[in-house]
């Protein structure tokens, strides 16, 4: 391998999307490929340690320390998946050690306790362990001792990779969680930390992953896979310079992760504080100066998706106060509005579409969120829209339910279904015609709105889950889109909710939401630059998603050269 191409690229990695994970990963599975530190001739190899160790677990188990074991065969050529240096051996766990030994200690003995939730993931990061008498804890818990390697064997302590040197024990003496496996080291042949970067390096993991046996949710590793498999084992002074090599790696892929998370907090931190400045502007000069502060730092804010979130959110509240365009005084006025849809609803009272219960408005709201421009008036969204009634299908049908909903386009997809009315799901009843803006009323939250802009054939059908609201003249259907979609109504829609499985709003408080009208023109303005703004947004979005794509394309091409 060409270990210069790792460091070469490192910044490269650790930039990419989920870039630091990867390099630990990198970094432990080089380590058990001989790839990451040079190797010395000098060295004693490994076969010659294999010798060692096996002699000297002969002496031990003729003195009765430990009991004599099998050994267990020679690794064979079809179980090997990577190439490593000749100085280094190919064996089993089981043949350098003891796999899943026994204490023998007094029952009075102050010992430590490690229940699973005291192991870390974290490579380099010690368990913690409580103090117990070791009469508590001798039965029906997992030995282990001072320097013994631990690995949890259930899912998905496994996948995670909770494994470590038990370290600092009470008396040198532990037990713990049933769902250990435990390697100890009868030599000074094996270095404990190195078997560690071993069962966290993504090559035993996957393989390990494929060998779990048991039901759904308690998957466990086998003593066989832990005991048995392939081993890369290194001379004694080169597993001390692989561990000395990853521990200096894994720091400074800690210090780069800290530092991205900082630099990210900062984005978030500056993009939150520039928006809600231009949410809370008192003048127009105010909101200027932070408007171009934005667009001068706009490459710098909105570099990922989350904070372009953010942006959309702003423009829709920006939008809806009064404060995306300029007003003109020129605007038809909101009162000739509210005349028109006042002539409106009494020639759909007369042809019977909507009820006298629809003629009552109240204009004068006390209690208003915010301040609107003074050309602009609140009404309740009940003064402004009304629906066209429920049905039982009588014939076939275009059905419109919740999952028809393109929420980010705020469109109906193309996946809606023609049924027969036999077939007709309960919740089919909500009569839609083009133009009408549909609202989910369950789990409001997820924003599923859309307006019906085609002429369904057949006649089309919404889910009771929606609530139907279809605009007087005055309100152009996109406007009140983008308002349903506002932080504001989406904070009153969720005051308002009842349920815990599926929260939802009734349509009575759904219509008394309140509703900040603007002149018609201004309306169009408003529409307009939304969805230009909102058009950049996607285009943001989509650039930054490629850009992540590519990088992370990159990221596994370094990887790949690195590592085969």
């Amino acid at each position: 391998m060409n270990t210069s191409l790792f460091f070469d690229n490192f910044s490269i990695v650790a930039d990419s999307p989920n870039g630091v994970q990867k390099l630990r990963e990198m970094i432990l599975q080089l380590a058990v490929m001989g790839k990451l530190v040079p190797q010395n001739p000098n060295d004693e190899t490994a076969s010659v340690l294999v010798e060692m160790i096996k002699a000297e677990k002969t002496s031990l188990a003729k003195q009765g320390i430990i009991k004599k074991t099998k050994s267990l065969p020679f690794v064979q050529a079809d179980e090997i998946s990577y190439e490593i240096p000749e100085s280094w051996y190919w064996t089993r766990l089981g043949n350098i050690g003891i796999v899943n030994p026994r204490n023998n200690v007094s029952d009075d003995l102050d010992v430590s306790f490690v229940p699973m939730n005291l192991i870390s993931e974290k490579y380099g990061e010690d368990a913690e362990s409580e103090n117990r008498i070791w009469k508590d804890i001798k039965k029906g818990y997992t030995h282990f001792a001072e320097n013994d390697v631990v690995m949890a064997k259930i899912t998905p302590c496994f996948q995670n990779g909770k494994s470590t040197v038990m370290k600092g024990l009470c008396n040198s003496i532990g037990a713990g969680t049933t769902e250990l496996h435990v390697f100890r080291s009868v030599t000074d042949y094996v270095n404990p930390d190195y078997v560690v970067l071993y069962l966290k390096s993504p090559h035993y993991i996957e393989t390990g992953i494929t060998k779990m046996t048991g039901s759904a949710g308690q998957k466990r590793v086998p003593r066989d896979y832990f005991a048995h498999n392939p081993f890369p084992l290194p001379p004694l002074e080169e597993q001390k310079r692989i561990v000395a090599k990853v521990d200096q790696l894994m720091a400074m892929c800690g210090e780069l992760e800290a530092f991205q998370q900082q630099k990210n907090e900062s984005r978030i931190h500056l993009n939150k504080a520039a928006l809600n400045g231009l949410l809370n502007a008192d003048s127009a000069d105010e909101f200027n100066e932070l408007w171009q502060l934005i667009y001068s730092n706009f490459d710098l804010l909105y570099d990922n998706l989350d904070n372009v979130a953010k942006f959309k959110e702003a423009i829709l509240q920006l939008a809806v106060m009064g404060k995306l365009v300029p007003q003109d005084s020129n605007d038809e006025p909101t009162s000739v509005l509210l005349e028109r849809i006042e002539d409106e609803k009494k020639r759909l009272m007369k042809e019977g579409i909507i009820s006298l219960k629809n003629l009552a408005t109240n204009i004068v709201v006390d209690d208003i969120p915010y301040q609107i421009p003074h050309n602009w008036a609140w009404f309740k969204l009940n003064d402004l829209v009304y629906n066209f009634g429920q049905k039982k299908p009588d014939s076939k049908f275009t059905y419109i339910d919740v999952a028809s909903i393109n929420k980010e386009k705020g469109l109906i997809s193309d996946n809606v279904k023609t049924i027969l009315p036999d077939d007709a799901p309960s919740r089919a009843r909500k009569i839609v015609k083009r133009g009408c803006v549909i609202y989910s009323t369950v789990r409001p939250y997820l924003l599923n709105t859309a307006i019906v802009d085609d002429d369904y054939s057949p006649e089309p059908i919404a889910s009771t889950a929606f609530a139907v609201l279809n605009p007087y003249s005055g309100l152009l259907n996109k406007y009140l889109h983008y308002y349903l979609r506002s932080q504001h109504f989406v904070n009153y829609v969720e005051s308002q909710m009842m349920g815990m499985a599926y929260p939802a709003i009734n349509d009575t408080k759904l219509y008394k939401g309140l509703v900040p009208l603007p002149p018609l023109e201004e309306q169009k303005r408003i529409v307009a630059k939304v969805d230009e703004l909102m058009a950049i947004c996607d285009e943001l979005e989509t650039r930054i998603s490629k850009a992540q794509e590519n990088s992370e394309k990159l990221t596994n091409a370094v990887v790949n050269s690195v590592v085969e």
